[in-house]
């Protein structure tokens, strides 16, 4: 059986790429394995301006392919670089076993942002075709970039280094040096920062299998029925979707970095509460 796949060719620019937009793109378990083994290159030199504070310059993210709909809830950007210099990158993908993602936050010089950005502008790392391996049910990678010369989005089917021997070599070159540039962006901060409490979750509701057994950790958070509502556009297949903020954000994301298969016992009643802590804004 075949899951899902995004197509795997060249840039396609993007007419608004919004915190909201950039969830189009997003993906969530298995994010680092997308990176590949690709070293990281110098950043131009160069003279640069800084970009807009708030503007996010860099993004990656990847789907995970033929995977049960848990996957998919907690799919999530691996590292996001802002114009401020501000880094959130992914330090270990929890959704590879069912919970969400811890993350990291850092910071670096701004006019570092900006030559990073100039960089993969000038590579070109976003542009052409990059193949199309003919395996199945692998996840895409999306790449996105808004530098100066404007905005910029890719998706590629099966990046690791692992599947380029299925692709011409025209294919390879492109994907050698767009995880390199994905390399680099993580390079930014190297090892360096703090752990990222969210000030905001999303939780998604999914469907309980019958035949499991009761759920044997409660639920930390609010009343779901104050919060939950029928899932938007962004939904990942659940039949409820919601959000939490503040302290009740950053207590059941704690909670469920430690319950795999995010299932709660809800009063006497069993339910499966993903919580993703999407350092990005959706319509949930």
């Amino acid at each position: 059986m075949s899951g899902e796949r995004e197509d795997g060719g060249g840039a396609a620019q993007s007419p608004t790429l919004t915190r909201r937009s950039l969830l189009a793109l997003a993906g969530g378990a298995g994010l680092l394995g997308a990176v590949g083994t690709a070293g990281c290159t110098a950043i131009d030199r160069g003279p640069v301006e800084k970009l807009p504070a708030d503007r996010i310059v860099f993004g990656v993210s990847a789907a995970p392919g033929f995977a049960p709909p848990l996957f998919w809830a907690l799919q999530a950007p691996s590292v996001l670089v802002y114009g401020s210099g501000r880094v959130v990158r992914i330090a270990d993908t929890g959704g590879l076993r069912g919970a969400p993602s811890r993350y990291v936050e850092a910071h670096v010089d701004p006019l570092l942002v900006a030559r990073f950005a100039a960089d993969a502008e000038r590579r070109h790392a976003l542009e052409g075709h990059f193949g199309d391996p003919q395996v199945t049910d692998l996840g895409s990678t999306q790449v996105w970039l808004h530098g100066s010369m404007g905005e910029q989005r890719v998706s590629v089917y099966a990046l690791p280094e692992t599947y380029d021997e299925y692709t011409a070599w025209s294919g390879r070159r492109r994907r050698r040096r767009l995880r390199s540039v994905i390399s680099d962006a993580h390079a930014l901060v190297r090892d360096a920062g703090a752990p990222y409490v969210p000030t905001r979750v999303v939780v998604l509701e999914q469907r309980v299998d019958p035949d499991e057994e009761t759920a044997d950790v409660r639920w930390p958070g609010p009343d779901p029925t104050t919060f939950l509502h029928r899932p938007g556009a962004w939904g990942r297949g659940s039949i409820a979707c919601g959000e939490l903020t503040g302290s009740a954000a950053a207590t059941v994301y704690t909670a469920a970095l430690e319950n795999s298969e995010q299932r709660w016992l809800v009063g006497d009643r069993t339910r499966v509460l993903v919580v993703n802590p999407l350092p990005v804004e959706i319509d949930c």
